[in-house]
């Protein structure tokens, strides 16, 4: 496979693909690019592996037809699990060199970064690069974890994508987690969860009405700081949120 190469101030090279074709997070060291870039996904899904909690439980959620990216230990986890990560990025800066080479032999793009030299995390070049592809949805694994900065910026991705016109999700193995918007109402079903917390992501959320709901809502209003959408429970075989501005996280989970 061919090496792309460019440098930074510094010295250290970096990728020389174009913002359109890359996650812009100063890459040094890019293997399989070409291809990876110009194929389409069919399945219009990505899953993104990310260094954070994973396990057997992950290898349930992915399809064969899945655009696979992976970053850093989400890599390694995925090439040791026999999975074929589209592209594998990041700084690597949590494997060993002998670690990256089995994520280098099996994987089909590899685009390695400097960890000093780069202005996105992991995750969020993972997620540029998603977009790049033309998904229409992104599932996240493994980025939740000891990390609450990681975590929480990981949250913030849920917004990205809204933003973008993309749906996505965050599942580990407690929780899954959405984004509800004015745009159309979300519905929810069970899947194994007991709760279900609502949590404004942004200052104000406005209209809020549940459906389907233990504790049920009609046009609430929840502000940054309050409690008042902490553990409720599904009673149906779906609930629907509702709302009318703002941005609400919608939390799944189970003890």
């Amino acid at each position: 496979m061919t090496d792309i190469y460019d440098t930074t101030p510094s010295g250290e090279p970096v990728s020389n693909l174009s913002h359109a074709d890359k996650p812009q997070g100063s890459a040094h060291h890019a293997t399989g690019m070409e291809d990876s870039v110009a194929r389409p996904n069919r399945s219009g899904r990505a899953v993104i592996l990310g260094g954070g909690r994973l396990g057997e439980w992950a290898l349930r959620h992915i399809r064969p037809d899945d655009l696979l990216i992976a970053t850093d230990r989400g890599a390694l986890f995925a090439v040791q699990h026999g999975l074929r990560p589209r592209m594998s990025l990041g700084d690597f800066d949590s494997i060993t060199p002998a670690e990256l080479a089995e994520v280098e032999a099996g994987s089909e793009a590899v685009n390695a970064c400097d960890p000093v030299w780069k202005d996105l995390t992991d995750a969020e070049m993972a997620f540029e690069y998603a977009l790049s592809q033309g998904v229409q949805e992104i599932l996240m694994l493994g980025v939740t974890g000891t990390r609450l900065d990681h975590t929480l910026a990981n949250l913030h991705l849920l917004a990205a994508a809204e933003q973008h016109g993309v749906q996505a999700v965050i599942i580990d193995p407690h929780n899954e987690i959405r984004l509800a918007t004015s745009r159309q109402p979300l519905t929810i079903v069970p899947s194994g969860y007991r709760y279900v917390s609502l949590l404004p992501l942004t200052w104000q959320v406005t209209g809020i009405t549940l459906a389907g709901f233990l504790y049920p809502l009609e046009d609430a209003v929840l502000t940054l700081g309050m409690t008042r959408g902490i553990s409720n429970e599904l009673i149906a075989d779906r609930g629907t949120i509702e709302l009318k501005s703002g941005q609400l996280l919608v939390i799944q989970s189970r003890d």
